[in-house]
């Protein structure tokens, strides 16, 4: 294999996982080529090429509708047949076969179990290989250890569930140097270890760029990722026009007895509506998994609000985000995004993959941490572990800079997800009243993440 062969990317995206897999092996896949490296997507079914397609062409300047002119000589896709996006294993079948391992090599895998131990990487010089980055929160060591023997792998990993064997590891969590050594003797399988946020697989369009401070902010963004699985932007949206709880009222038991009894929230009332912030407005992003009933409630509230502006089928949030003075996010790469553009944020949680990456940012008092919006029913991590045992402190009471340790707003281990859409209506008060914190906090998240992670990874996949 010399320097013009393919890096394949192994990865989906679909209604169930979202598409946060996608875009950022898209934003590797765009480094590489930067590199004059080819690169190929392996998915598992229409949905994850169908989604694939669409924010790589939104992503490609001058193109056709032909999938020859949208991909381009140096870059394609595969539709695996065996494949299923949460059962990894089906594939390595063929997998190898796309790999071309010779029929005496492959034969040893006729489970592809942990026998697979067997087969030895000596079959293979290492420039033979293939190179492969996985995305997958499905993988298991007895796949990754068949890949290995065959080809040279590579892993994003978000959630330390084993130690992963593989050739290059890949762990952009907000790291801090104490916190180094015992992340470094977790992952005693890969050869080489990428830590930290200076490997955020970030789009070009996020590097090099100077934020802007205006001391009136005049734009929020609101975006809870591809889909929105709780309702939360709807949630947000009823609860900052005053309409959560009032004033002497007994507390609803959840959001939905709020939304049908239009119950006031005192502290937050008004904000978007309040006559002290005429110039405010929100920018709510539907992704392209919302569901229909989602698209028709936000279109509905947003009709009866001037300063609710709605942005559907955006792949590149660059420019909207560039625009808007502070940001309410789920955490993912969109927080990773937001820092690099000194965005002030807050971010929130929805499912058990998002917790630790938000309060590494919480930690590092650069973006604060909200919350889990799941309630007390879900099937979370989040009621058991929110905050570790040192944190303390109050974010709006005092916002902590690098000497200083806390979660946001005290202990925010709650059994309801009401008090994570409170948290958020008390840090955007903050925010609004205090140019002096959003301006901290601007600086602080902007130190963290520099935007060229993605050449980073590219560079350290073309070494291997």
């Amino acid at each position: 294999m010399g320097a013009d062969s393919v890096i394949y990317i192994r990865t989906d995206g679909n209604s169930k996982i979202s598409t946060g897999h996608l875009v950022r092996c898209i934003s590797i896949a765009q480094a590489l080529l930067d590199q004059d490296r080819k690169v190929c997507f392996l998915v598992s079914d229409e949905e994850s090429l169908s989604l694939l397609e669409s924010f790589w062409k939104d992503q490609t300047q001058n193109i056709t509708q032909k999938k020859e002119a949208l991909w381009g000589s140096h870059a394609s896709a595969l539709v695996l047949a065996t494949a299923r996006y949460d059962q990894p294993e089906n594939e390595l079948a063929e997998l190898l076969s796309l790999f071309d391992v010779p029929k005496s090599t492959s034969g040893l895998l006729p489970s592809f179990s942990e026998s697979s131990a067997n087969l030895s990487s000596d079959s293979y010089n290492d420039s033979d290989r293939p190179i492969l980055l996985i995305d997958s929160y499905f993988v298991t060591p007895a796949y990754l250890n068949a890949l290995n023997k065959v080809a040279r792998t590579a892993y994003i990993d978000d959630l330390k569930k084993f130690d992963y064997p593989v050739d290059l590891l890949l762990n952009y969590d907000i790291i801090s140097p104490k916190e180094l050594p015992k992340l470094q003797s977790f992952y005693t399988s890969a050869k080489f270890l990428l830590p930290g946020a200076e490997y955020t697989p970030l789009r070009r369009q996020f590097s090099s760029y100077t934020p802007v401070f205006r001391e009136i902010p005049q734009n929020v963004l609101i975006t809870s990722g591809g889909s929105d699985p709780y309702g939360f932007c709807l949630k947000l949206l009823t609860a900052l026009q005053g309409r959560y709880f009032s004033s002497g009222t007994a507390r609803p038991s959840s959001y939905d007895d709020a939304l049908s009894t239009g119950n006031l929230y005192p502290s937050a009332s008004g904000i978007l509506s309040q006559e002290e912030w005429p110039s405010l407005t929100f920018h709510v992003v539907m992704g392209k998994l919302f569901s229909p009933e989602e698209k028709q409630s936000l279109h509905s509230l947003a009709s009866t609000r001037k300063n609710i502006q709605l942005h559907e089928g955006l792949t590149d949030l660059a420019p909207l985000m560039k625009k808007c003075d502070l940001a309410i996010s789920a955490a993912g790469t969109t927080l990773c995004e937001l820092s690099a553009l000194g965005v002030p944020a807050i971010s929130f949680t929805m499912a058990d993959n998002q917790v630790e990456f938000a309060l590494g940012f919480d930690r590092a008092g650069a973006i604060p941490y909200a919350g889990d919006i799941r309630d007390e029913d879900s099937n979370g991590a989040y009621i058991e572990n929110i905050r570790d045992e040192d944190s303390n402190g109050a974010y709006i009471e005092n916002i902590r800079d690098e000497d200083s340790n806390g979660a946001y707003i005290g202990d925010i281990r709650d059994k309801h997800s009401d008090k994570v859409y409170e948290r958020i209506m008390d840090f955007l008060a903050s925010m609004l009243e205090n140019p002096e914190k959003r301006k901290l906090l601007q600086n602080k998240s902007r130190s963290l993440i520099d935007g060229k992670g993605s050449s980073r990874i590219a560079e350290a996949l073309c070494r291997l």
